[in-house]
């Protein structure tokens, strides 16, 4: 079994986020986000995605401008639907001014 740790300041609306996951509720902050299989990870990259852009403040519109994508293509990232192309990890992680690597840090 595989394990995130997510931490955001939306742990409750992350642990309803789908019935597939354990979700183990540390604090208001932080949560543990268990599952099974490595298929699940374009969820688990937007659920990162989502928790690294809410914690620097910045908007789907933004990042979407700053990443030269859709709104709607970050939002499919963010839920798990699409994952980002390769080309646009980079972009997606300088708009964040973070490291790639961290946008994989799941646990």
């Amino acid at each position: 079994m595989n394990k995130v740790l997510i931490q955001s300041m939306q742990t409750r609306s992350i642990a309803s986020f789908s019935p597939k996951y354990n979700v183990n509720i540390i604090d208001d902050t932080k949560c543990i986000l268990s599952f099974h299989s490595m298929a699940d990870l374009k969820v688990n990259f937007g659920m990162r995605l989502q928790v690294l852009r809410n914690m620097k403040g910045i908007t789907q519109e933004q990042l979407a401008a700053d990443v030269g994508i859709t709104v709607e293509s970050i939002s499919n990232i963010e839920r798990g639907i699409h994952g980002p192309r390769f080309e646009n990890l980079e972009k997606i992680a300088r708009a964040l001014d973070t490291p790639v690597k961290e946008l994989f840090d799941f646990e």
